[in-house]
């Protein structure tokens, strides 16, 4: 059964991956690993040192977590194509990772279903969770439209929230916000102030920001909420959670 995600999937970040997107007419569905929700849900939890501590020592004091994620600080894990080896690797089931963590398993109205997906569906087909109606293709549009009409009238719903295991906490999250707040958070590791930081925000010089008293401030004030941002993130995702504060 396929999986959908709550936040647009990542895409390959390999070289002929990109090249036949870069090539091909074709709208592919997701988007870029550098601009994806979930690569920078796994880059904010490598900046937890509770969790760093954790990979040291083989999970212990967050077993959980270190049970789905692993030890994302391994060198193979590095970077983008790291990101994406991670994100792809399969568990003993056969599961890509980033399915099995962040994916819905589900049913889409994209398309129509094949006989293998109709069989795959057995069991939410005779519990009445999912419905299957057959169109026969020799009679008019109109009539098709006739009778999907009248058989929407008999269908009785049970709308549920469906969430992935692990679910964005807010799904109107700024991606772009996210990725701001995570580099803010790096300079400040490298020893930055929060002029520098803000400078670079918001397009100016540090120097000259030093010598106006209402730049710097706006600059002390918007290095400082990104920062806090960031770290409320980062224990966020310390217990599974990403996407808060935003």
């Amino acid at each position: 059964m396929a999986h959908y995600f709550p936040k647009p999937a990542p895409l390959s970040p390999r070289a002929g991956a990109v090249e036949r997107r870069n090539k091909k007419d074709k709208k592919y569905k997701g988007v870029d690993v550098n601009k994806s929700f979930y690569y920078l849900w796994f880059e904010y939890l490598k900046r937890s040192d509770k969790y760093k501590l954790a990979c040291e020592n083989n999970g212990k004091g967050m077993t959980k977590l270190y049970k789905d994620f692993g030890n994302l600080h391994s060198d193979q894990y590095t970077g983008e194509l790291g990101f994406w080896e991670w994100w792809t690797e399969k568990d003993k089931n056969d599961q890509l990772r980033g399915e099995r963590l962040f994916g819905i398993k589900g049913h889409t109205v994209e398309g129509f279903a094949t006989n293998d997906e109709l069989l795959e569906s057995k069991d939410q087909i005779e519990s009445g969770e999912v419905k299957v109606i057959i169109l026969p293709t020799n009679v008019t549009r109109s009539t098709i439209e006739r009778r999907l009409a009248k058989l929407l009238k008999q269908l009785v719903l049970n709308p549920t929230e469906v969430t992935a295991r692990y679910h964005p906490s807010n799904l109107k999250v700024d991606v772009n916000s996210l990725e701001k707040c995570l580099k803010a958070y790096d300079m400040r590791l490298e020893g930055k102030t929060n002029v520098e930081i803000g400078a670079v925000f918001i397009f100016e010089d540090a120097q000259k920001v030093l010598k106006d008293a209402d730049l710097k401030n706006k600059c002390n004030v918007g290095a400082y909420r990104l920062i806090k941002k960031a770290e409320a993130n980062i224990k966020a995702v310390e217990s599974g959670m990403f996407g808060v504060g935003h």
